[in-house]
């Protein structure tokens, strides 16, 4: 749920043979965990339900999942927009996951749609997705998606030891 969309426009992107791309609940969280750590993230679903609890009504964030016809969780997208001193805000996509076995099936194509959609809501032209650079089959969907790579981009982490630190994340 979240974000302006969620509130405004409830209804289902779907296509025949297609999954549907509804907004996240609290009923898709185990499965959004899954997804998660078939990318090799530590997400535990409690862990995962704390963060979904804090997203689902922030109005600068939209949680999707795309629904297969028996009402299976193929994947998620997650899209966030915050203001920036250094540029213009734009919207960023923190994670678009879909399962390995639904892959090249169109399902993370209607998801990007969808996050896409949002940007004409905050009034922004542009959008950011990071990528981990093996995710050489990401790389390809993005571009392919007509989004152009900045390989100079770099992600620097530092343990601070808090709480919950996962540093390499």
């Amino acid at each position: 749920m979240g974000g302006k969309l969620a509130s405004e426009k409830m209804t289902t992107d779907s296509e025949p043979g297609g999954a549907s791309i509804v907004p996240m609940a609290a009923n898709h969280l185990g499965d959004v965990a899954a997804l998660c750590k078939e990318l090799g993230y530590d997400a535990q679903t409690e862990d995962v339900g704390a963060r979904f609890e804090e997203l689902k009504n922030d109005p600068d964030s939209g949680l999707f999942v795309a629904l297969g016809a028996e009402g299976a969780v193929l994947g998620f997208v997650h899209i966030f927009q915050r203001p920036m001193l250094e540029d213009a805000p734009c919207p960023k996509v923190q994670a678009l996951i879909v399962a390995a076995a639904g892959r090249h099936r169109g399902h993370g194509s209607r998801l990007l749609a969808r996050a896409e959609a949002w940007a004409p809501e905050w009034g922004l032209s542009r959008m950011v997705i990071y990528s981990a650079g093996e995710r050489i089959d990401a790389h390809a969907f993005y571009s392919g998606a007509g989004y152009r790579a900045i390989p100079e981009v770099h992600k620097h982490v530092k343990s601070l030891g808090g709480p919950g630190d996962k540093a390499a994340g």
